[in-house]
């Protein structure tokens, strides 16, 4: 074994491992993108004709085939008066909630549509229904037998202020289709924007709260996972607003009576809804609020290996839905819903507790695979494109750790436009970002054990203390400076005078007045200068600046790319290190450690000795020379991370670095 290992900390394992991750990494890249998407055949419920066009109005036999619902007052499939029974019974989280749940149910909801969005209008269906004309025709039919919409009606008999909303469909695993309409149509006079989103809130999930759920819960823990079937179907809306939602298919006109899949309101009235049912359904069975998450139709849950409240839960949610109204989905198919299990499919991502791993089902990362290799080959992609390969992205970030510092790119070009079909230029940073995902989310697929959420320090963390002064002519030295007192260490850089003068600007801004940015200098000179000394080791930096304390937790900057630049080399040098870095908030000159870095980016350097007397090194560490020539004129860099770290390879063994050392 190379005496160096042990030297910077790095033990077999550890080498082990990262060979081992190589490999792996290697042979995905070598073996190319996944193409071979297993795709299932549409088996229609309803034994329609099927047509060769769906763009043109069609009569007779095809309409005597077609189920008939002729009632135009919807029902909730809730009862309201059971609800208030268990309130009264065990107690309530938010009583005004419950009120206001109990009259949607009772009266209908109220969609919040006022204004323009009342105008009657007439849209036409989009490309996507007439494409999947059959799978269409087979929805609506299936929506009359449920009692879901009212129709089929002749166009006379469609009320003068019936608002025609246009179709669009999403198709689905299955090879069946969810019908959308598309109330955000026509712009300036739509339902959509007649409904003020602020008044209907929702509280959703995540896999960061999910992964919070796991840890509580540990490992080898029981996960089990509820849904609701036809999840916004449970509420009816109310008659004065059922106008709204009529549209049109092969000549006839539909109404749909209950919330609809693409109204601006219904996430914000079912999420209510579910709420106050999951509550109530939490509290009769004595189950932990903090160990359940609720995202909208799903519910997941956990609890410890050696418990059996998960079976007892489960137990009390099945029944207390029945008696609600509540319909749940079947447990044939584990993607929407599980029993107590070791091992399952939360949020679209499969969990095994046993092994602590986590993975995308084949299916999902075969699409997810495909969707990227599509869209890096295109020099032009449409913004809903783009917002749908991002937000699988995003959905997946918390379990790949310092995922967070590889989206900015895909941010950018998240929200370009607010025309969903309008055509968005790619550059090469963006495909670069999507080319490390999915060879990161394919590489660790069903390997990488689950990561802890990002919590409190290990109580051994170095700290380390951090200032930096605003770029100015007025006073000389001002810069950058860090100490570690229970090392001794310390270091100082003096700004440029490109950025003192005010004449270096980044985006149109003086880089002297981009204070974020410049304490977040402080960090990286602290993590590049001690890498000896950091090497492996946690590491607190505390900064003066909250911004700047936003800016690392979430990964990036939506404004400042130079921030961007810097947190995300800060990540890759800790990275190569193998140290886990936390940046936080601290009140300025709090305490000893906070007023030596202050007295440092003022160059007191008089305060500075009178504050760490004699157990400060005698000169301050010398910074590496990449890193002092990139702060002449600090420029965003995707690349000052790897730059760095291949700099620090020339005197020290780092990983996923072989210049001076060999690992």
């Amino acid at each position: 074994m190379n005496l160096s290992h042990v030297c910077l900390g790095y033990s077999r394992w550890t080498v082990a491992a990262y060979k081992g991750w190589k490999v792996l990494l290697t042979g995905i890249i070598l073996a190319g993108w996944m193409t071979d998407v297993e795709k299932k055949i549409f088996k229609p419920k309803y034994d329609l004709p099927v047509l060769e066009d769906y763009s043109s109005p069609i009569e007779g036999q095809y309409w005597r085939q077609f189920p008939e619902n002729k009632a135009v007052i919807g029902k909730s499939r809730i009862n309201h008066e059971r609800l208030l029974e268990l309130a009264h019974t065990y107690g309530c989280e938010d009583w005004d909630r419950l009120f206001l749940v109990c009259q949607d149910i009772r009266y209908g909801a109220n969609i919040g549509c006022t204004g323009v969005g009342r105008i009657p209008t007439v849209a036409r269906n989009a490309k996507s229904a007439l494409k999947f004309g059959q799978q269409v025709s087979d929805a609506v039919a299936d929506w009359l037998e449920k009692g879901f919409a009212a129709g089929p009606f002749l166009e006379e008999q469609v009320p003068e202020g019936a608002k025609i909303n246009s179709i669009l469909c999403r198709e689905k695993p299955n090879g069946a289709v969810r019908i959308i309409l598309n109330l955000s149509a026509p712009e300036g006079i739509s339902v959509n924007d007649g409904i003020n989103k602020d008044d209907f809130p929702t509280m959703m999930s995540s896999t960061n709260m999910w992964l919070e759920v796991l840890h509580k819960a540990g490992q080898g823990a029981w996960i089990m996972k509820v849904d609701w079937s036809d999840a916004y179907k449970h509420l009816h809306v109310r008659q004065q607003d059922l106008d709204l939602q009529w549209f049109s298919w092969l000549g006839r006109y539909f109404q749909e009576l209950c919330l609809i899949f693409g109204s601006a309101s219904s996430p914000g009235l079912y999420d209510r809804m579910a709420k106050t049912a999951l509550d109530l359904i939490l509290r009769k069975a004595k189950f932990p609020k903090d160990y359940v998450c609720q995202h909208l139709d799903d519910t997941a849950a956990a609890c410890p290996a050696d418990s059996n409240a998960l079976v007892a839960f489960d137990e009390v949610y099945t029944e207390v839905a029945e008696y609600f109204g509540i319909k749940l989905a079947p447990r044939d198919d584990p993607e929407k819903a599980f029993k107590p299990s070791k091992s399952g499919i939360v949020f679209g991502i499969s969990y095994d507790t046993v092994n602590w791993t986590w993975g995308l089902p084949k299916d999902k990362l075969q699409r997810l695979a495909n969707q990227i290799r599509w869209i890096t080959e295109q020099h032009l992609v449409r913004q809903d494109e783009i917002q749908s390969v991002v937000g699988r992205i995003i959905h997946i970030k918390p379990l790949v750790p310092e995922g967070r510092f590889h989206v900015d790119h895909l941010m950018r070009l998240n929200n370009v436009s607010t025309r969903k079909d309008e055509h968005i230029p790619l550059d090469a940073q963006f495909k670069r970002q999507l080319y490390f995902w999915y060879i990161t989310v394919a590489t660790c697929n069903n390997k990488a054990g689950i990561p802890a959420p990002e919590t409190v320090a290990a109580p051994w963390a170095v700290q380390c203390y951090t200032d930096a002064a605003g770029g100015s002519l007025d006073g000389p030295g001002k810069g950058a400076g860090a100490v570690i007192p229970e090392l001794g260490w310390w270091t100082y850089m003096p700004w440029s005078r490109s950025i003192n003068d005010g004449s270096w600007q980044v985006q149109g801004k003086k880089v002297s007045r981009i204070l974020a940015a410049l304490e977040l200098i402080g960090p990286l000179i602290a993590i590049t200068t001690a890498s000896e000394q950091l090497y492996g080791k946690p590491i607190i930096f505390w900064v003066d600046n909250q911004g700047s304390c936003a800016i690392w937790a979430h990964g990036y900057s939506n404004t400042c790319a130079l921030s961007t630049t810097i947190v995300k080399a800060i990540a890759a040098v800790a990275s190569a290190l193998g140290c886990r870095v936390y940046i936080k908030k601290i009140r300025r000159c709090s305490n000893p450690g906070a007023s030596m870095a202050d007295a440092l980016s003022q160059a007191d350097f008089y305060k500075f000795r009178q504050l760490g007397g004699n157990q400060l090194q005698a000169e301050p560490a010398r910074i590496p020379l990449t890193l002092m020539k990139w702060c002449v004129k600090p420029t965003p860099d995707d690349d000052l991370g790897r730059n760095l770290s291949g700099a620090l390879a020339q005197k020290q063994p780092i990983l996923g670095y072989n210049v001076g050392h060999s690992l």
